[in-house]
């Protein structure tokens, strides 16, 4: 192969690595740091789910959240946040399209969610377990966060 080739060869495969790559999953610190630092962090019930748009990819939907308490200040008695599911039959054979973190809500669990902001995106939704509970009210400082969920560490 000649040195020109070589050169070509390596830029196309560095353009089109990167252009997997953005539609790959991102680091798991990535996600954890989006829930870290959302502004919103609550555990509520799933009051009511909207759907917002059934599209080719992923379903996009509101979801409705009644307070129970707040860890962040910013958390109103009533607060909402949209997430992204895989429901239709062509969204499963065409969907999952990175960096997407793909929620199922379902009205009426109770739940610790986070959300980037007011109305903004849920970046974690992890059902309220005894000891997840005891963590946030007397312990914070000890939740981490994995790519879509919270948990205690020990």
């Amino acid at each position: 192969m000649t040195r020109k080739r070589c050169i070509t060869t390596l830029i196309l495969a560095l353009i089109l690595g990167a252009g997997t790559m953005a539609l790959g999953l991102m680091a798991p610190e990535y996600y954890a740091e989006r829930s870290e630092n959302a502004l919103i962090k609550a555990v509520g019930r799933i009051e009511r789910i909207d759907v917002l748009e059934v599209g080719k990819h992923f379903t996009t939907k509101r979801v409705i959240f009644q307070r129970e308490f707040m860890v962040t200040e910013e958390t109103g008695p009533v607060f909402n946040g949209t997430c992204k599911s895989v429901e239709t039959e062509f969204q499963k054979r065409h969907g999952l399209v990175g960096p997407n973190v793909y929620f199922y809500p379902h009205q009426g669990d109770r739940v610790y969610v986070t959300i980037t902001e007011p109305g903004g995106q849920i970046t974690s939704l992890t059902q309220v377990t005894p000891e997840l509970e005891k963590a946030l009210r007397s312990a914070p400082e000890t939740i981490r966060y994995g790519m879509s969920r919270a948990f205690v560490q020990e």
